[in-house]
């Protein structure tokens, strides 16, 4: 029988709850600030951050607020976290638009990327999605690890652009985003 010191970390996933609402935003700027930068062109860090918080930070306090009442609803869709070791380091947004199955967020902290956190947390998508329609997410172009992770789980570039929100802000940046889909079975 192995000891506690030795059983292996395990994952958990379950819905949110209002409490994790902090810790959904800090692990979706680590993990913009990790995976966005792009040197070639011209996005920088500090850019990521701006969009990620608004100017002044303002996006933040919102951000939460929304989280924790959506955590709070009982309609779906609901969001799941993954649990690693206790912690929360990852979530998921499987949703349902007039008809088309979405993932519309799937964030792992990036000192947990590689330990399966992301596998479990898009298995949890698929299986509320179910497999009976194609599911699609959107993906920044450029994000290679992102794109890897995805078509290792049998999603395919559909080809199609994602076109940039109109009503951003004037001070946001756009991040070129390609579609991919989970063909139906």
């Amino acid at each position: 029988m192995k000891s506690p010191e030795t059983e292996p970390a395990r994952i958990v996933v379950r819905r949110a709850s209002p409490d994790d609402a902090e810790r959904l935003c800090e692990i979706r700027d680590q993990a913009w600030l990790e995976a966005y930068p792009n040197d070639e062109l011209g996005i920088t860090k500090e850019m990521i951050l701006l969009n990620a918080q608004g100017e002044g930070g303002d996006f933040l306090p919102r951000r939460i607020n929304y989280w924790r009442e959506k955590a709070s609803s009982e309609s779906e869709p609901f969001v799941y976290v993954a649990e690693f070791s206790g912690e929360v380091m990852g979530y998921v947004e499987p949703v349902t638009e007039e008809d088309k199955s979405l993932i519309s967020a799937i964030y792992v902290a990036p000192e947990a990327q590689g330990l399966g956190v992301g596998s479990e947390l898009l298995e949890k998508a698929i299986s509320i999605l179910g497999r009976e329609n194609d599911i699609y997410l959107e993906v920044v172009s450029y994000n290679k690890k992102a794109i890897s992770f995805y078509t290792k789980h049998g999603f395919v570039q559909t080809g199609n652009t994602v076109v940039d929100d109109e009503e951003k802000p004037s001070y946001m940046t756009t991040l070129p985003q390609i579609q991919m889909v989970l063909p139906a079975l």
